[in-house]
């Protein structure tokens, strides 16, 4: 069959032999520019006598066709439209957007459009595929679907890295008691034994219930894994795993983990190979069964729940947690409710710098009252940069948790605090107290006041004003030898309602002392984006750990 490109042109009365010159998309020869000048000029003049309105239109038609024959874009080096091809499809492959924002759009354009993007494996570097199954029934693929994502894997190559998205939902019962045509599938393990999977690098697996649907496979080249379980069922035991065989595995995001109960539903994961943990949903002793086998992790994000009214944690009696150091870790990242006032059981950071706090809907009203452990806080001793976010409720008493953390990280350079409380009461927490060694290194603090009522006519002013000045350091003396550190920066976040602009001058104005500390001091919107939660990193190694995250804080 024809091409339709062909047909169209044969249509306009292109003569065959030109025809075979806009399916070549080489650059014309002297011959064929002559030949398509005059065909040009002929219905130029017919358009002149204008005879017959569908003729014209026919014409016209035909001279835009031909005239298309010298556009720069066919002057292109394959390379460089591959390039553009690239950039065109980034944005739509970076959220496994449907396939008709695709390769295949493009190689429908022209015979060299469409070698070029066949025969370039970057650009099928991303597949996603919908699969059903549950516990009861084996995922499986329709197989129009199959036939697609088979023909999509055919042309990544031998040796391009690609990732893979896998969205599994459930079986879903006719609606109608009618029998309803059986529809051919293919088993989704069968499916994924293509031979481009040993070069698999990323995998994203989005499922109802505890389950992968990779079970029995082995991914040897994966470096990154994301299984987000949309919705975790606490009613569900089971001591197989749910992962595959992921030896080379250095990246991990697990979401909705909480059925995560038995040692042998994580045996299979190279917990000793990570470099970068996700776990939202793990209880405690898990946790730290876990953690203590990560000896190259680089940066872990945790959120640590108490055991499941309705599923007991299957873990052996003689398993003995010995004191373990983690000598990599320098990100640490707490979600929901921080296991502060929980045994460590002698885990240490050595190499820790940062330390986030994200309280969730549950985690600030639960647990503040048995306040936070001396012991357990004395393993981020060594930190240099803190935040603490939770918006969802009210913390009552500072003295229970911050004031307690903040003593004991005397080293920390770089505060963030955006959490419900009195305002006031947090900036007297922040001032400085000769008696005490907390935030004696303190150089930049950002923090978001909450205030009561609806202006504010409430900013605790004089307190602030307190705080500045007990932290900042005369200008004179900042630059002496030996001096020591002293607060370079703040910058406040507060709601833009009636008296913002009131705040903001009246910090513009405040007494001389204040000025000669040498603070700069920045009032902003709360809208304005802090450094909160910030992406681990731009690249996109790390968007499966940013996936994870900001399906955290949607529902936080």
């Amino acid at each position: 069959m024809a091409p339709q490109t062909d047909i169209a042109l044969t249509q306009l009365g292109v003569p065959q032999h030109l025809i075979q010159v806009f399916r070549d998309f080489n650059v014309l020869t002297k011959q064929q520019r002559s030949q398509v000048f005059a065909l040009m000029e002929e219905h130029k003049k017919r358009l002149a006598s204008g005879r017959n309105a569908d003729e014209c239109l026919k014409s016209q038609a035909l001279i835009n066709s031909l005239q298309s024959l010298f556009a720069p874009v066919r002057r292109l080096p394959s390379e460089i439209l591959l390039e553009i091809f690239r950039l065109y499809l980034a944005p739509y492959q970076a959220n496994h957007s449907p396939h008709r924002v695709s390769p295949l759009v493009l190689a429908s354009v022209c015979a060299f459009w469409r070698t070029t993007a066949l025969s370039s494996p970057t650009l099928w570097a991303r597949v996603k595929v919908s699969a059903q199954g549950d516990f009861y029934i084996t995922p499986r693929v329709d197989d129009r679907h199959a036939e697609g994502v088979r023909f999509w894997m055919d042309h990544i190559g031998d040796h391009q890295p690609w990732s893979l998205s896998i969205d599994l939902n459930g079986v879903v019962s006719p609606a109608s008691s009618q029998p309803q045509p059986r529809l051919r599938v293919t088993p989704l393990t069968s499916l994924l034994g293509h031979r481009a999977i040993p070069q698999l690098q990323e995998l994203r697996i989005d499922a109802e219930e505890p389950i992968t649907g990779v079970e029995s496979l082995t991914f040897p080249a994966l470096k990154s894994l994301l299984v987000l379980w949309r919705q975790p069922n606490h009613h569900i035991q089971t001591l197989d795993t749910p992962f595959p065989a992921v030896p080379n595995l250095t990246k991990l995001v697990i979401v909705n983990a909480i059925t995560l109960n038995s040692n042998t539903s994580t045996n299979k994961l190279p917990w000793s190979r990570l470099t970068h943990l996700f776990i939202e949903g793990i209880t405690m002793h898990k946790w730290r069964m876990v953690i203590g086998q990560c000896v190259e992790l680089r940066e872990g994000c945790f959120s640590v729940e108490e055991p499941s009214q309705h599923i007991a944690e299957i873990v052996s009696d003689n398993v003995h947690i010995t004191p373990t150091a983690l000598p990599h870790l320098w990100k640490l990242t707490f979600l929901n409710k921080p296991p502060f006032h929980r045994d460590f059981q002698q885990l240490s950071f050595p190499a820790l710098e940062e330390l986030n706090v994200v309280f969730g809907q549950e985690g600030v009203g639960l647990g503040l009252h048995e306040g936070w452990r001396q012991d357990t806080l004395g393993a981020f001793h060594e930190v240099k940069q803190i935040m603490v976010v939770g918006r969802q409720a009210r913390i009552s008493s500072l003295e229970n948790t911050m004031s307690l953390l903040l003593d004991a990280t005397p080293f920390v350079e770089r505060l963030e605090v955006d959490v419900k409380c009195d305002a006031g009461a947090l900036l007297q927490l922040l001032t400085s107290d000769p008696s005490k060694l907390r935030l004696g290194q303190l150089q930049r603090l950002d923090i978001t006041l909450n205030l009561d009522g609806p202006d504010h006519r409430s900013f605790p002013l004089a307190v602030f004003e307190a705080m500045v000045r007990s932290r900042g350091c005369p200008r004179a003396s900042s630059s002496r030898a030996g001096s020591p550190p002293s607060l370079k920066q703040v910058t406040l976040r507060l709601s833009k309602t009636a008296g913002f602009h009131d705040v903001s001058r009246s910090i513009e104005d405040m007494s001389p002392q204040v000025k000669e500390a040498g603070v700069r001091i920045d009032v902003v919107e709360e809208s304005v984006q802090s450094g909160v939660l910030p992406p681990s990193e731009d690249s996109e190694e790390y968007r499966h750990w940013n996936d994870g995250l900001m399906d955290f804080l949607v529902r936080a």
